[in-house]
């Protein structure tokens, strides 16, 4: 089944948000136990998680209130 439109967009972005969510749990808990090989490297995955999770927020609250416009516009 081919995955097209903004459902299969929504999908993939979902689907991207979650990896980068494990890979900085994965980072976060090599940093806690001192087994990471790179710190500046899983430091900044773990920044990359957060700035992806705010951006995804902000386009969860965008589309609230756009989907809020268009059930209170007078038709």
């Amino acid at each position: 089944m081919e995955e097209g439109g903004f459902g299969g967009a929504l999908t993939n972005a979902i689907s991207s948000l979650e990896q980068t969510q494990r890979s900085a749990d994965g980072a976060a808990q090599g940093l806690a136990t001192g087994t990471v090989s790179d710190p500046e490297s899983a430091v900044v995955t773990v920044q990359d998680a957060q700035m992806a999770m705010q951006l995804a927020a902000q386009i969860r609250t965008k589309a609230t209130e756009a989907a809020q416009t268009i059930f209170q516009t007078q038709v």
